[in-house]
């Protein structure tokens, strides 16, 4: 019995994962979401939204397009963990950045 509850969850946070990403792509593609798809944004869960950021690694644009618009429709829930990953993927950014310019240096160096 554990078994199948443990699978029906996968799959009701694999299908609010899809639902958060039509949110996405709506939103980062400049088209205005739906209120369904912001309902949808809002209401998903925890595990959801912290799935759905590591796997499309898109929380600093969605971030930086939610600031830009200024709406506040997110859950606070779903607002703290989008902050939460666009600082995570910030900080890998700018790692990643002082790599290329560390192999760079060596590079010209040769």
């Amino acid at each position: 019995m554990r078994i199948l509850q443990s699978i029906r969850s996968r799959e009701a946070v694999c299908a609010e994962c899809l639902k958060l990403r039509r949110w996405a792509l709506s939103l980062l593609a400049h088209r205005a979401p739906t209120e369904a798809e912001w309902a949808d944004a809002s209401s998903a869960s925890e595990r959801a939204w912290t799935t759905f950021l590591r796997a499309e690694r898109c929380a600093v644009a969605l971030q930086r397009q939610l600031d830009g618009t200024g709406d506040d429709r997110l859950a606070p829930s779903a607002a703290t963990a989008l902050a939460a990953a666009a600082g995570e993927e910030t900080i890998h950014i700018l790692s990643a950045r002082a790599q290329v310019r560390a192999i760079g240096a060596i590079c010209a160096a040769r």
